[in-house]
């Protein structure tokens, strides 16, 4: 079930946590620049991208045996 409240709270809290990043900014200030048709297709490609690679380190950590993962985890959570 779909809930605005949830939707509207966390999209607050992520749009606060990424209002200083720099890739906002920058989209900011290209959309000034160019149409904003232009920048979002770039933004949208480039965290498709992102996210792609994020996939892709994740399914590979995740051939490494569960043993060997769990010590890197907790050596670089301490």
């Amino acid at each position: 079930m779909f809930s605005f409240t949830v939707a509207a709270v966390v999209f607050g809290v992520v749009f606060l946590a990424e209002l200083p990043d720099k890739t906002a900014l920058a989209g900011l200030m290209l959309g000034t620049r160019y149409r904003a048709s232009y920048v979002f297709a770039g933004v949208a490609a480039a965290f498709a991208i992102h996210v792609g690679i994020a996939i892709a380190a994740g399914s590979v950590l995740g051939l490494l045996p569960h043993r060997l993962l769990q010590t890197v985890v907790g050596v670089l959570s301490s």
